[in-house]
């Protein structure tokens, strides 16, 4: 399998795999595409069907191989708008006169994880239930209500949304989940740093 994804990454076209679980087979297209990646200044977008599978790869297989390859590579996970804390929204948020006791409680977590945050990710926050969910959604980044250049965090180089979107332009490796992929297609690439290979986990 890993000879294969080579010569697809250096010839083109597509190749389709099938292969049991536990087989390796995260190592046999992670090791070709990172140096493929990095020899050619490319990105290589992967995209898994899985939260799962994104952290395996994410938190365990890429950093392995970061230790072990001589050539070093950077790795980057990059999500939906809506999963990045909006600092702007949070302050207006914190103005409310009048909030419910899951508001509150939502308000109090995010208090917490702020200073100790990097990503602004929700995901580190472990929101319980759909109410708390309901409650992110007011606060969370959303297209809609972004203000881009304009916005004092954008500026600032605080807005976590702006910053994972760099990150990802820094990456050689961008693990993304299918949403945001078909999004990122439905948009004309308007979401994902330019790129020309594509791996799908599912």
């Amino acid at each position: 399998m890993l000879r294969a994804v080579c010569r697809s990454l250096n010839l083109g076209g597509q190749l389709m795999v099938e292969a049991g679980t536990g087989t390796g087979k995260s190592l046999a297209y992670l090791l070709p595409a990172a140096d493929y990646a990095v020899r050619n200044s490319r990105h290589v977008v992967i995209s898994t069907n899985t939260i799962n599978l994104q952290d395996q790869l994410y938190l365990k297989d890429i950093p392995d191989l970061q230790r072990l390859l001589p050539r070093p590579f950077r790795a980057t996970l990059l999500k939906g708008r809506g999963n990045y804390l909006c600092l702007r929204r949070l302050a207006q948020f914190r103005k409310s006169e009048r909030l419910s006791a899951d508001q509150v409680r939502v308000l109090a977590k995010i208090l917490a994880w702020l200073p100790v945050t990097n990503t602004g990710d929700q995901a580190e926050l472990m929101l319980r239930n759909n109410q708390e969910m309901e409650v992110w959604a007011q606060i969370g980044a959303e297209a809609d209500n972004c203000l881009g250049e304009r916005c004092p965090h954008r500026r600032g180089g605080t807005c976590f949304l702006a910053r994972a979107r760099a990150r990802a332009e820094a990456a050689h490796i961008i693990v993304v989940n299918p949403a945001l992929l078909l999004s990122d297609v439905a948009m004309d690439g308007r979401l994902l740093p330019e790129f020309h290979h594509l791996i799908v986990d599912e």
